[in-house]
């Protein structure tokens, strides 16, 4: 464990190095690798030392080097340590394999494409209405119900398929682009049926059939592939934990926005052709198969559910959040993580976790 940590520590030390650490405002300093005695380590660190050195996460490297507290800092890196003492040597090995031989740059380009849509690209970027919505559920809604919900959802695989399914299939955008109540159209429609259901989650009558029927009002839920999405909502949002945990989301929502700002940019989301859904969805396993890698399952059911456990952990992610979600500092983090995906690094960095989560020094 001790040889582990200070495995971690070292990487965490040479990602201060190109993003926390750095010379006065508007000086560049020089940047060197740290000594070490795990190659692997330094070798899955070269593509983003790169980026860093083509200056292509400069707002995100000002972002954690200025405006997120020297603490905040700290808590996290704490937070992550803590995370990573939850994973069973192995944990991994199986998600390195399946990142090497993946090839899913559809996927890749969807999610781009939707950060660099939130930043910039969009009609209302940076949606400074939607940012404010977020870092006021953060720093005022209960994270713990949400986030174990989340696991749950993600270990639910007929669930999961038919949600990819319905995504992956184009019908939803096409009647999004439709959507019409009254005199009012697309965009602000949708903000209309989101402000409703933030409203009628304050009813005690609250059920999942507030849900579905909303979603009756955007496309036909007899027609394929709906039907099978509507009977795993509606068995997994059953009375229980499950069903009260989106109620009391909902319920800090529209404390928080009443207004439903977070309508529109999840209209462009859902709509916009630079984020091609079906391309990155493509290819679903047959049924019987896990429609998501099991090896990745665990690892993001692991994460969720640590930090549903673990106060501290959310409270340190959360004062960096409201940081990196500020109007003047999310769209710089934004672009610069699309940059990341489509430079092709966040492969080398799942497999340095996953020499860190096996306990070696080898990849």
């Amino acid at each position: 464990m001790h040889a582990m940590n200070a495995v971690l520590m070292r990487v965490l030390a040479a990602l201060s190095v190109g993003l926390l650490a750095c010379g006065g405002d508007g000086v560049d300093a020089p940047r060197q690798a740290p000594p070490s005695d795990c190659p692997g380590v330094d070798e899955r660190l070269q593509p983003l030392y790169a980026l860093l050195d083509a200056g292509e996460l400069a707002h995100l490297q000002r972002a954690m080097a200025v405006s997120v507290p020297e603490d905040a800092r700290r808590d996290v890196v704490d937070a992550g340590l803590r995370l990573v003492r939850r994973f069973e040597p192995g944990t991994f090995e199986d998600l390195a394999g399946q990142i090497e031989a993946a090839d899913r740059p559809g996927f890749v380009n969807a999610l781009a494409g939707a950060l660099r849509l939130l930043a910039s690209d969009g009609p209302g970027a940076p949606y400074p209405a939607a940012l404010r919505t977020l870092r006021g559920a953060l720093a005022s809604c209960d994270g713990a119900p949400t986030l174990a919900v989340l696991a749950d959802l993600l270990e639910d695989d007929a669930l999961l398929r038919a949600l990819i399914e319905v995504l992956a299939d184009g019908g939803l955008s096409d009647a999004l682009a439709d959507l019409a109540i009254d005199d009012v159209r697309g965009r602000e429609a949708l903000r209309l049926l989101l402000r409703n259901l933030l409203v009628t989650a304050s009813s005690p009558d609250f059920d999942v059939r507030v849900l579905i029927d909303l979603l009756g009002f955007i496309v036909d839920l007899d027609a394929p592939p709906w039907p099978d999405l509507v009977a795993g909502v509606e068995r997994f949002l059953a009375p229980g934990p499950a069903l009260d945990a989106v109620q009391g989301l909902l319920l800090c929502l529209l404390d928080v926005d009443p207004d439903a700002n977070l309508g529109p940019p999840l209209f462009d989301l859902l709509t916009a052709d630079a984020v091609d859904l079906e391309a990155a969805l493509d290819g679903l396993p047959p049924s019987g198969e896990p429609v998501v890698p099991l090896s990745l399952i665990r690892v993001l059911t692991t994460s969720l559910r640590f930090l549903a456990d673990d106060a501290e952990a959310r409270r340190a992610l959360v004062a960096v959040s409201l940081v990196l979600l500020r109007e003047d500092v999310a769209p710089g983090v934004l672009s610069d993580a699309a940059a990341l995906l489509e430079a092709d690094v966040l492969g080398d960095i799942l497999r340095l976790l996953a020499i860190l989560a096996t306990r070696s020094c080898a990849p």
